[in-house]
């Protein structure tokens, strides 16, 4: 993730005239300012469109925020994976998904992502393309 542009460059990106009669294309100016064309171009198009919300950089937050799953999921999960193990089958994320599906256990699973993550966090361990998540 690249850092964000202080506010004092954003300024001098905004206030920036190419047509003025100091001489500085907008490629030397970027090289002077040590930023790309395209963050140049970004910034100038954001300033067209909110004006002064322009000198500051949008939130790097996730739109959407981690979902979180009850303890209720998690010891499903942990069963179905038991459960799969004690019977000799493959017991990895995607397996155990379909498990869930198959059996109605679980209404919402998780993705194997958030599987892993659950697996991890309780000292369980199965193989994952070849490694060991």
């Amino acid at each position: 993730m690249s850092k964000a542009i202080p506010p004092a460059i954003r300024r001098k990106i905004i206030e920036f005239d190419p047509f003025d009669g100091h001489g500085l294309s907008i490629t030397a100016f970027c090289e002077q300012l040590k930023i790309s064309r395209r963050t140049f171009c970004n910034i100038r198009a954001r300033y067209d469109e909110e004006a002064g919300g322009a000198l500051h950089p949008h939130s790097s937050a996730p739109i959407t925020p981690a979902r979180t799953y009850d303890e209720h999921v998690t010891t499903a999960l942990l069963a179905i994976r038991k459960r799969l193990k004690g019977q000799g089958w493959d017991y990895g994320p995607i397996s155990i998904r379909f498990e869930g599906i198959a059996s109605g256990e679980l209404t919402a699973l998780p993705i194997l992502v958030c599987m892993s993550r659950f697996f991890g966090g309780s000292e369980c361990r199965f193989m994952w393309r070849g490694s060991l998540v």
